[in-house]
């Protein structure tokens, strides 16, 4: 647990203090912020949606409590290519806000970006504001790195670098990823817009601009991950279309040398039939001819094929 004053940014050593403002990061498993805020009259069903991840992103207000829950999105450390979606619970309470997860590293991450934010406002409800902020940008960056990526395949794509199995994993983790974010921003959507409309008139009016901002980032959110969903899906096509002209002109080599074969194989059959009278059999230069006949027919197959662009 580390807390800070908002003021200054200095860690408090005392611990929480009850006339002091302070914001708390946190483990949503901490047994002894838990007791404390149960002591302060949080309610046991605010306390089951901070300690589950199935909890649904979400924005509740129950007497003096106020909590937002959002998802906060990390690459899977054994396998970058996968996701893992964690719930972030931004709780206030009179002077007091909580910043709870059950994953350390999503703390850690949250509290870095916190610690680096060097503007000069520190009232809670700008905090409110930058909390999310902090959350949806992170999305965003997963966004981004998906889009580096699927450059990265279409240029392989093109210049036929892209092996067939680690292509169509690797889009399927990505639609994955992306559906993933398209759900998490929709929902975001509507708990920033409740958790404005909650504002007292004078906060509103102050931050108007900066929850502009916040929604325009979710509208991207929304509308990109269509975008590269839909992209992600032309790749498959793409790759599918050109693995289809491929095996095309491998059929179409194959077809031509048959061309090739197909008078000579004619000669030979005519010639192989055991029928007692067949002059040509006896004849002198017969064995010779054939084989003058085989390689005209061939060498003008050939050139034919050759002028069909079939070779």
């Amino acid at each position: 647990m580390d807390i800070y004053n908002p003021h200054t940014k200095e860690i408090a050593r005392e611990g929480i203090l009850e006339k002091e403002e302070q914001v708390i990061f946190v483990s949503s498993g901490d047994a002894s912020v838990l007791s404390w805020l149960k002591s302060h009259g949080l309610h046991d069903s605010l306390i089951e949606d901070i300690q589950s991840e199935e909890q649904s992103i979400t924005f509740d207000e129950i007497e003096d409590f106020n909590l937002k829950v959002m998802k906060y999105l990390l690459p899977n450390e054994e396998d970058a290519r996968l996701t893992l979606s964690y719930n972030v619970s931004i709780l206030y309470f009179e002077n007091k806000l909580f910043i709870l997860s059950s994953e350390a590293k999503v703390i850690d991450r949250i509290k870095e970006k916190y610690l680096a934010h060097d503007d000069t406002r520190f009232s809670t409800s700008y905090l409110l504001y930058l909390f999310p902020d902090i959350i949806i940008d992170n999305n965003t960056s997963m966004l981004v790195a998906i889009e580096e990526r699927l450059e990265t395949l279409e240029e392989h794509i093109f210049h036929d670098k892209a092996k067939e199995n680690v292509l169509h994993q690797d889009i399927y983790y990505m639609r994955r990823t992306l559906d993933k974010l398209y759900k998490i921003a929709t929902q975001e959507k509507d708990s920033i817009r409740k958790g404005y409309d909650h504002l007292p008139e004078k906060e509103k009016e102050a931050l108007q601009y900066e929850y502009l901002d916040l929604k325009e980032h979710i509208r991207y959110l929304i509308s990109e991950s269509v975008a590269l969903l839909t992209r992600s899906e032309y790749l498959l096509n793409l790759h599918t279309g050109m693995l289809s002209t491929r095996m095309n002109k491998a059929m179409q080599k194959l077809a031509a040398i048959s061309l090739i074969f197909l008078p000579l194989t004619f000669i030979a059959g005519v010639y192989g039939m055991n029928f007692t009278y067949m002059p040509e059999l006896k004849w002198e230069f017969g064995y010779a001819m054939v084989w003058v006949i085989y390689i005209v027919i061939a060498i003008v197959v050939f050139i034919k094929l050759r002028k069909m662009k079939w070779l």
